[in-house]
């Protein structure tokens, strides 16, 4: 029969006769002391966890609990600090009714660190017991509780230090690793550390004749972390044998996982079935395969990878799931920093085709249910691979929706967080001119195509700092979907997609934006209405100005591209460096500085001369929608097709569409076609986002424009 202790080590007097669970012993200690159930913590003797209520009583291997009631007087707290400053190494010591492991169990729940510190100073196992302290103490600022787990670990180290012959120190060291590598973003390296000074402890504990049941527990669980079934299968094996609660259920999670991936891994890839159920994987050279790769060698590339299965193990660490590579190769995908629910929110088998950026390969070798050996891929940053369009052919968005927490380590060489950013930190400019030296550094020593990755690598840092500090130090934290497509850019992908309405082209793709479709309504813009009822206005002011010669300038488009007619001009209203300050169009410009909503990338007058076409093309950006305000032309001879769908309109009438769609234009008429073009912002951009594109359009044009070597046409905006 179990019999209830109080912490001073008395008995108390609780009928346990008929009592099933842990709830009910909980129950009935709460009134035999005054309490409330909830106040009431069960530590088994021996044991340092606190029992949970669906236990089974009968499960306890223990002859005695201990009550903790959390509500008593808060001094008691001292005298029981001042008690552990007063336990030595010597072990018996230990197994006193009043035991240091129950002191513990109470002390990291009660949050009571600051007690503990005072007398911390001379016993190791005040400082073994501060170490669990700051590991389990309630901290809700992320920055503080990060702090207080580099604490735990150091103060782990300094109680091994003062008595390398405890066991329990050795334990103490193993959980502090742990704690650290989840909370501070640690390398799988800080698990593997844990594991030794658990098998340290182990020796420690056979040297004094005992087995410590939460040494072999916590050693099988940070082993399941690292996916070392066979040591976590053993090690909760033997914390089985010595009574260590949940062991047996921790370790049949074990087989059970080890089953699913022989099952998954051992099946063939059924290609045609999934070619029926998505796309085809992309043919981009750029992507490697798991043949490709190196064990823990990082490669400098991508991986592309198609999930297959997601393993339903809801609140498990690591999430698994199954892919398959270009070739239809079986391999495994680790997730940590996530949870399952989001993953399975940002995921779906069998379509879903993944880039995995600088993949870091694994090969797993299981025993314990028959010879297992497969490859696999951890990723400790969801938000470094990327979801490749599903017709694309190119990654379009990242996982970053997925992330959650602190990140544990990056994709990159199994570094963590830290290293990854210290190890790869770029200079960072705090103007654009200084922005723009430094990009124009980086062009001047690599040239080519080279430098546009190179540059497009760079600019990252600088955007995320100039967009901070003009709208706020946080606001350049929020810009994930801008860096995606500057990455994109930089590896040379193109966004394509097959479309109702017709084919669609973009090098600068922002992910998300709505609705795709090839004409928008104009009436969904208030300010399109403002600015028809000025039509007439601007229809003047332009007709002031076409006899003079310096004011019409080939355009851009039209000097590099034989899309377009050689005749075909254009007068600038507003640039991207800023209004057009000669002085040619005032009214124009006072009229569109007035339309609230409006968000202006760019605005000119355009001339088409008569019997001309512009020839199918895609102007590459999907974040900047584009408007015709008719000024003059032969409504029954003029028409602008969009993917599919093509429209004629009258002076007066404004269209509006998405110029990633391809699109071209004829004027079948005598007269000279004139309409003001209004190129905007997509509305669906943050304010962030938008600061974002202008700074990189400005930084990239002039940086690239001014190195003759450098393949500026193929950026997007060129």
């Amino acid at each position: 029969m179990v019999q209830l202790l109080s912490l001073s080590g008395e008995k108390l007097p609780v009928d346990l006769e008929d009592a099933a669970t842990v709830k009910d012993v909980r129950a009935r200690a709460a009134e035999a002391m005054g309490c409330e159930p909830s106040s009431i913590l069960l530590v088994a003797s021996g044991g340092t966890d606190c029992l949970q209520d669906p236990q089974q009583l009968e499960s306890v291997k223990c002859t005695s609990l201990t009550v903790i009631n959390q509500s008593f007087d808060p001094l008691l707290l001292r005298r029981l600090a001042l008690k552990a400053r007063a336990m030595r190494v010597s072990t018996p010591q230990r197994n006193s009714p009043f035991e240091m492991s129950t002191l513990v169990a109470f002390l990291r729940r009660a949050a009571t660190v600051g007690v503990l510190q005072e007398v911390a100073i001379e016993s190791f196992a005040a400082v073994s017991s501060l170490s669990w302290m700051y590991g389990f103490d309630k901290i809700d600022a992320a920055s503080s509780r990060r702090e207080n787990y580099a604490k735990a670990l150091d103060k782990a180290k300094e109680a091994v230090a003062l008595s390398p012959v405890d066991p329990l120190n050795w334990e103490t060291l193993g959980n502090a690793y742990v704690g650290n590598f989840f909370v501070n973003a640690k390398r799988p390296d800080e698990i593997k550390r844990a594991l030794i000074a658990y098998e340290k402890g182990e020796a420690a504990y056979e040297k004094l004749g005992k087995r410590n049941p939460t040494l072999h527990f916590n050693r099988g669980m940070a082993a399941k972390y690292v996916e070392d079934y066979d040591l976590a299968s053993r090690s909760l094996a033997v914390a089985i044998e010595i009574g260590a609660a949940g062991a047996a259920e921790e370790r049949q999670k074990v087989l059970a996982l080890v089953d699913s991936l022989a099952e998954h891994l051992n099946k063939k890839c059924d290609k045609k079935k999934l070619k029926d159920l998505s796309p085809t994987f992309p043919d981009n050279s750029a992507y490697s395969k798991i043949k490709d790769l190196q064990v823990g060698k990082p490669s400098a590339g991508s991986l592309a990878a198609r999930v297959v299965t997601l393993l339903n193990r809801p609140g498990e660490v690591p999430i698994i799931t199954i892919c398959c590579d270009m070739s239809g190769e079986l391999f495994a995908m680790s997730f940590y920093n996530t949870e399952f629910q989001k993953l399975q929110q940002a995921i779906v088998p069998g379509k879903t085709v993944l880039a995995v950026e600088n993949p870091s390969l694994r090969q797993i070798e299981v025993t314990l249910r028959g010879p297992l050996s497969y490859s696999c891929v951890a990723v400790g940053n969801p938000a470094e691979v990327w979801i490749i369009g599903a017709s694309a052919g190119v990654a379009s968005a990242s996982l970053a929706c997925a992330a959650g927490g602190s990140v544990v380590y990056s994709v990159a060489a199994d570094r963590s967080m830290e290293e990854a950013k210290s190890g790869s930190k770029e200079a960072c400019g705090q103007n654009m001119e200084e922005c723009q030296e430094i990009l124009a550094r980086i062009v001047k020593a690599d040239g080519g195509r080279t430098a546009r990755t190179a540059v497009l690598r760079a600019i990252v840092p600088q955007i995320r700092f100039l967009v901070g500090k003009e709208l706020g130090t946080d606001a350049g934290s929020r810009l994930q979907r801008v860096e995606a497509m500057l990455q994109r850019i930089g590896r040379g992908e193109v966004f394509r997609s097959e479309e109702k309405e017709g084919q669609r082209r973009a090098s600068g793709y922002i992910a998300g934006l709505e609705p795709c479709s090839a004409f928008h309504d104009p009436l969904t813009l208030a300010w399109t209405s403002e600015l028809q009822g000025h039509w007439k206005e601007i229809q003047s002011e332009l007709r002031s100005r076409l006899g003079d010669e310096t004011v019409w300038l080939p355009g851009v488009y039209a000097a590099q591209n034989k899309r377009y007619a050689p005749e075909w001009k254009v007068a600038a209203v507003l640039a991207a460096d800023g209004w057009e300050d000669k002085g040619s169009f005032p009214k124009t410009q006072a009229i569109l500085k007035r339309l609230e909503g409006l968000l202006p990338f760019e605005v000119f007058f355009a001339h088409m001369p008569p019997r001309t076409k512009i020839s199918s093309h895609s102007d590459n950006l999907n974040y900047i929608l584009t408007l015709h305000l008719a000024l003059q032309l032969e409504s029954s001879a003029c028409s602008l097709q969009v993917g599919r769908r093509t429209q004629q309109w009258e002076e007066g009438e404004v269209l509006v569409f998405d110029t990633t769609f391809t699109h071209s234009a004829s004027n079948d008429s005598d007269r000279d076609r004139y309409v003001l073009v209004v190129r905007f912002w997509h509305p669906g951009l943050s304010s962030e986002e938008r600061k974002a594109l202008q700074l990189s359009h400005l930084l990239l044009s002039r940086v690239l424009a001014a190195d003759a070597t450098s393949e500026q046409a193929e950026l997007p905006w060129t």
